[in-house]
């Protein structure tokens, strides 16, 4: 199983009960779920779709373990919430290095093992950079056309 987070363009027709069909397909567009929920709070700023069932409801934010759909209406707001991180993360060094999810071990028996600690999350800045802007990319195509959604697939 995949710990990214794919996107792609699809058009007005696209059935959503049809969205299992791009879990086999290669997308150029993706972030790693790390990334991910390191700016997930923004995220969530974001008006967006997710099916329940076989019909769209609408949520903020991303589904991270399912599927989302972003329209005209969010695909704005992305844009800016990506760019915004992408200005920021184009002043750090090549490797970027962040504070993730407090963590700890435990034993068999469900026993904390030791003392917690901070994962630490590392990305390659250019290639972060690059599919951040393919997320930016799609989501301006999405806002001149008028037309289209960003398909989201969670992990």
């Amino acid at each position: 199983m995949s710990l990214n987070h794919d996107f792609f363009v699809v058009d007005n027709n696209f059935d959503f009960t049809n969205y299992r069909d791009y879990f086999s397909i290669s997308s150029d567009v993706f972030l790693h779920d790390d990334f991910m929920r390191y700016i997930n709070d923004t995220l969530n700023w974001i008006p967006t779709l997710t099916t329940s069932s076989s019909e769209l409801r609408q949520i903020k934010g991303l589904n991270l373990y399912g599927i989302t759909v972003i329209d005209f209406n969010g695909a704005g707001k992305l844009y800016k919430i990506i760019d915004a991180w992408n200005n920021l993360l184009s002043e750090s060094p090549k490797k970027v290095i962040l504070t993730g999810d407090w963590t700890q071990e435990y034993d068999g028996e469900g026993n904390v093992i030791g003392n917690g600690y901070y994962e630490r999350l590392e990305f390659d800045r250019d290639d972060l950079l690059k599919h951040m802007n393919g997320l930016k990319n799609y989501s301006k195509q999405i806002v001149q056309n008028h037309s289209g959604y960003i398909l989201h697939l969670g992990i």
